[in-house]
């Protein structure tokens, strides 16, 4: 799994290339983390356009990174899930809780 975070106003985007698994769930939590932890934002975006598996332990990783930023008072999206990692997403739940969208031209327009 390649990992890059990058912000953009308080708005700070997790881009994400590979798999999601059990071995890179905590590397992912721990990189994230540590980004919220020493810097303000108001919005964390995870953008999956380049996932091509996302197993329940990910899913999980994902959830826990939601919980801190609504810990923190923040929002929390993600965009650009492939059918095969939307299918896990949606299976999950996940977007009861946090607003997937096919791209980020939709989330902007949606969150207006």
């Amino acid at each position: 799994m390649q990992l890059e975070v990058k912000p953009k106003g308080h708005t700070v985007f997790v881009y994400i290339k590979g798999e999601i698994d059990l071995q890179e769930t905590e590397r992912l939590r721990q990189e994230v983390d540590r980004y919220i932890d020493h810097h303000g934002m108001d919005h964390l975006v995870f953008d999956l356009t380049q996932v091509n598996f996302i197993d329940s332990s990910g899913v999980g990783g994902i959830i826990g990174r939601y919980r801190k930023m609504k810990d923190i008072g923040g929002k929390m999206s993600i965009v650009g899930a492939k059918p095969t990692v939307e299918k896990v997403l949606i299976f999950s739940g996940i977007q009861k809780i946090i607003p997937l969208y096919q791209t980020e031209k939709d989330r902007i327009k949606a969150e207006k």
